[in-house]
């Protein structure tokens, strides 16, 4: 590696950790200067704006990502909002097995999903283009606008809601001694 990541994660302020990697990044420090959901965040966001979005989209994320319940929100968002019924059944969502991006290999980390977890990210692509930009024809009826890759059992289930009808909701309730949220912690929750 170019860095030492633990060593880098350490460093402190989260302000000069681009420094820290060796260049200074605009970007990162507006991100770590808005920490909450203020005005620069709402000027990015299309929370507010899913219904001015005219055409479909096709969301693809993993369980592992940094976001995959953004996914679903925004998938959520669109539909509900949709100004057509035909652009509502549009909409598709994909989440699988990884974690940034479409895994190219069957495993993540020390974990292995299978075979079934590689999809061809270029060919579902190509398709998704040229549905919606050459013929612009609506998915058939019959096409589910969920797939998810069921860990565990380690393959590709289609739905038709989100969240799911059968979902049994489950509460945990941590606790620890009382210093499990710092570095210095005792690192029991």
């Amino acid at each position: 590696p170019a860095y030492d990541v633990r060593a880098l994660f350490r460093k402190l302020p989260l302000l000069e950790l681009d420094q820290a990697m060796g260049c200074e990044l605009p970007a990162y420090r507006d991100y770590v200067r808005h920490s909450t959901y203020d005005e620069y965040w709402k000027a990015l966001s299309i929370r507010d704006k899913y219904g001015a979005i005219g055409m479909p989209v096709l969301l693809v994320g993993g369980w592992y990502d940094y976001y995959p319940g953004q996914n679903f929100a925004n998938y959520l968002g669109l539909v509900e909002n949709a100004p057509s019924a035909e652009l509502r059944r549009s909409h598709r969502v994909i989440v699988g097995p990884w974690s940034h991006g479409i895994n190219t290999a069957s495993h993540l980390g020390q974990l292995d999903f299978g075979p079934d977890a590689v999809i061809d990210a270029r060919e579902l692509y190509l398709r998704w283009f040229d549905r919606t930009l050459k013929t612009k024809q609506p998915p058939p009826e019959d096409e589910a606008p969920i797939r998810l890759f069921v860990m565990g059992r380690n393959q590709w289930r289609d739905e038709w809601e989100w969240p799911l009808a059968r979902t049994r909701y489950v509460s945990f309730h941590l606790h620890s001694r009382g210093r499990a949220n710092s570095l210095c912690g005792d690192s029991r929750l």
